[in-house]
């Protein structure tokens, strides 16, 4: 879904992505939905940036904030950090996580199996 807002002379564009193959308190069965969800987004965030110049602001929610919202986060995070460093630390990702948000990721969480 895309919505345009006009406000004065300035513009502000919405793109609302879902994820919706998470389970009510769950974790999904299968990863590769949730990785090809990552894809998508992170190439709207490459095509966006090679439209407007800058980075998008992305939101990312879910009904509590702080279960699948901080595992989509930490994915990437952790994505992130192995493109960049050959490695992952996941306790140092949670941490992270969890310095900005209280209780981000309370449960014990999926890694990416399945041959992912």
């Amino acid at each position: 879904m895309r919505i345009i807002f006009h406000k004065n002379t300035q513009e502000l564009i919405v793109t609302h992505m879902w994820f919706n193959h998470w389970p009510d308190e769950k974790t999904p069965d299968d990863t590769g939905g949730l990785l090809n969800f990552h894809h998508q987004m992170k190439s709207f965030v490459q095509n966006w940036r090679a439209v407007y110049k800058k980075n998008p602001c992305i939101i990312v929610q879910c009904e509590t904030g702080v279960g699948p919202t901080g595992i989509f986060i930490g994915l990437d995070y952790l994505i992130e950090q192995c493109k960049e460093k050959r490695m992952v630390d996941v306790l140092g990702c949670l941490k992270h996580l969890r310095s900005h948000r209280n209780f981000m990721i309370q449960t014990k969480v999926f890694l990416l199996s399945n041959n992912h």
